[in-house]
């Protein structure tokens, strides 16, 4: 057994036994902390139930970062990136003393929980190996792009059986992620780690006013570099850090760099190797838009993008690079994303019973939830076990109709987002090609397409301002109950998708317990909520949410 330790933030856990991947969870799912930072405690114990196994058991342990690397390099993070720690002696200064207690604190953590003795590995290798070893191709390249590891932030690879190749890598001063968490903070909306993905949904309100393509971010035939000076100097353009009309424009502007990045940094990929498959790791490909324009390459034959492509999926590959150092053989994945807790229907009733709240066994939840949402209702679907990854994929999701821009009014509000945020289709994987101009799979709601024209109209809920949506299409070896909820839906709607989001409210990561579902439940105004075949109906929809939804239903 091999269990992989991701450290610093999105903290998470994994493990192999036999090969095989069994379990992966985020810290945060336990902890209540967005994107924690905490030590993994909980992860680790999950994973080590999981197996039956104690730490004692475990044959090898991997942590995500060579730290004793890190601290020597003194080079900042994405957060002194936008506090310009990175330009003064002292805020140089500064950034060592915190890079030297970042280490002390991970070391003396990891032997506090009996792990003291572990392997440091480099934090791009262990994102590599994440996603190509959970790919199942032979041979790939392999493209990471994040804000940074040890002193490098984007890096190529080839992938071929069990051996993982570097081929170029790009430093810290040339980072992508840096380049957009910046633009990020000055388009006024970085207040904490992961709020990169609201500058993708606001760059499509931008019209081209603005471009940091050869003056910020450059490209020769060779590589592509990120003039540090420029990009400090797009402060001039923003509103002080404050949401503006020019947040759109920088929004719109970074978003295309990106896109031409990968576009570019695909090809010299698939130059350098001449293989037409890719996988892709690491937070800055979580960008569906600039995944999408990847997958539309004509020498792109496959693309596979880790469900966990974030920091918390680099403990799978850390796992991952232990069993093949020791076993000699490819670890094997059979599960991608549902690798977390799961509820036990008991308990479930049980925690019902204890607190009082009336709930009905139905016989066909998918039949029933199918009802309710081409009814109008918004409601909770929890299921299985919960997702490995930042994105909800059926079985912690909220769920709603696609046919109606006032519903998706209705579930930012739930949400508490921003109204210009898009809201992901779900929908059947046969189907997908018919309603969107992409007939590529997307199991992982990581890649955007666009919406056939003709069916814009009637799935509002779902098109973005540019007419296109972030899609996952499901088949029923993928997720069964989730295929056959949207299945009955198509049936009563003659639509195959139903909106997607994640079940939790604004702040608050993914539930994860029965009491979150239920305080999500109540919290958030939704109408009803099903766990496994329970199914619990809002009795405590305040007045003034109804009047609300009774508001915003009158507006559009």
């Amino acid at each position: 057994m091999y269990l992989g330790v991701n450290l610093l933030h999105d903290t998470s856990a994994a493990i192999l036994c036999d090969g095989v991947l069994i379990a992966a969870v985020e810290q945060e799912r336990f902890d209540g902390c967005r994107h924690s930072t905490n030590f993994p405690h909980e992860a680790i114990a999950y994973c080590l139930h999981e197996v039956g196994a104690k730490i004692e058991d475990i044959k090898g342990v991997g942590i995500t970062f060579d730290y004793s690397s890190f601290i020597m390099n003194g080079r900042p993070f994405e957060q002194n990136t936008v506090r310009h720690d990175d330009i003064t002696h002292a805020g140089r200064q500064i950034q060592n003393a915190r890079n030297l207690e970042t280490y002390r604190n991970a070391m003396q953590s990891m032997r506090d929980s009996g792990l003291s003795q572990f392997i440091s590995i480099c934090h791009h290798l262990c994102h590599a190996a994440g996603t190509f070893f959970s790919s199942g191709f032979k041979s790939s390249n392999i493209l990471v792009v994040d804000g940074r590891g040890e002193d490098e932030s984007t890096s190529l690879y080839l992938g071929d059986d069990m051996t993982i190749t570097k081929l170029y890598n790009y430093d810290v001063k040339n980072s992508l992620g840096h380049l957009y968490t910046y633009v990020t903070s000055l388009c006024g909306l970085y207040s904490h780690i992961g709020q990169e993905g609201k500058t993708m949904g606001l760059a499509s309100y931008g019209t081209g006013k603005i471009s940091i393509i050869d003056s910020v971010l450059k490209f020769n035939s060779n590589s592509y570099f990120v003039d540090r000076e420029a990009m400090r100097a797009l402060k001039d353009i923003a509103d002080k850090g404050i949401f503006s009309e020019n947040s759109k424009e920088l929004a719109y502007a970074v978003q295309k760099a990106l896109e031409r990045a990968f576009v570019f940094l695909a090809d010299d990929l698939h130059k350098r190797t001449g293989n037409p498959n890719f996988c892709f790791a690491g937070g800055v490909t979580l960008n569906c838009n600039a995944n999408g324009k990847v997958s539309e390459l004509d020498f792109v034959k496959k693309l596979y993008i880790q469900p966990g492509a974030n920091d918390a999926g680099a403990a799978v590959g850390a796992a991952m690079i232990l069993h093949i150092g020791d076993v000699g053989t490819r670890p094997v994945v059979k599960e991608q994303v549902y690798l977390g807790p799961s509820f036990k229907p008991q308990d479930v009733e049980t925690y019902l019973v204890q607190e009082s709240i009336a709930f009905t066994k139905v016989n066909n939840p998918e039949l029933e939830a199918a009802k309710l949402i081409n009814n109008g209702k918004i409601i909770g679907w929890c299921q299985g076990a919960m997702e490995f990854g930042p994105r909800a994929l059926g079985n912690r999701s909220i769920l709603a109709a696609p046919t109606s821009a006032s519903i998706r009014d209705k579930v930012n509000v739930i949400k508490q987002r921003e109204s210009w945020r898009p809201l992901a289709p779900s929908v059947l994987a046969e189907q997908s090609s018919t309603w969107f101009t992409s007939d590529t799979e997307s199991p992982f709601m990581l890649l955007t397409m666009t919406v056939r024209p003709e069916f814009r109209a009637r799935v509002p809920a779902i098109t973005h301002v540019d007419g296109t949506a972030r899609v996952q299409t499901v088949t029923e070896s993928f997720n069964k109950p989730y295929y056959s909820l949207i299945k009955e839906y198509f049936k009563l709607s003659g639509v195959p998708m139903v909106l997607n989001t994640s079940l939790n409210t604004k702040g608050k990561p993914i539930v994860s317990s029965i009491k979150d579902c239920i305080e999500c439940l109540y919290e958030s105004g939704l109408d009803a909520i099903f766990i496994g075949n329970v199914l619990i109906r809002n009795a405590l929809l305040s007045k003034e949410t109804v009047d609300l939804r009774e508001e915003m239903e009158a507006l559009s």
